[in-house]
């Protein structure tokens, strides 16, 4: 499994791979370093939300937490290759990271879509504040 995480004050993404030896996919270089998703619950009325835990070695990952002012904002995103072919990603998810925590140890943040349902679905409405000349 190959991890980008990306952020715009981030002049690169950070790159890991769940494995024991750093991966080249597409001209790119992911850095051994294993991470875990746990798969969210299915419970009603509430979005899903899935929790990526990865190990703290070298503090490559913390250091640009602290740079970005915590990642806000940031995106992560999950391709899942063979070795044999590492160019080819059989399963590819970007999704919203969020709730970034630290410690000695790992660095975990919670994975989830943005919620649309929650956006109106179209740009203008006709309300007195924003078409007075229909009212």
């Amino acid at each position: 499994a190959l991890l980008e995480i990306t952020h715009s004050s981030l002049s690169e993404p950070f790159r890991c791979c769940n494995d024991t030896q750093s991966v080249v996919s597409n001209g790119h270089t992911y850095v051994a370093l294993p991470f875990s998703v746990v798969r969210p619950d299915q419970i009603e009325n509430q979005s899903p939300t899935a929790t990526l835990t990865i190990d703290n070695i070298g503090h490559e990952l913390s250091d640009a937490i602290e740079q970005a002012g915590g990642l806000k904002g940031a995106k992560a995103r999950i391709m899942e290759v063979f070795l044999s072919d590492p160019n080819n990603a059989i399963f590819d998810v970007t999704m919203d990271l969020n709730g970034i925590g630290i410690n000695w140890k790992t660095v975990t943040g919670k994975l989830s879509f943005e919620n649309l349902l929650d956006k109106p679905s179209i740009q203008l409405t006709y309300r007195p504040d924003t078409a007075p000349g229909v009212f």
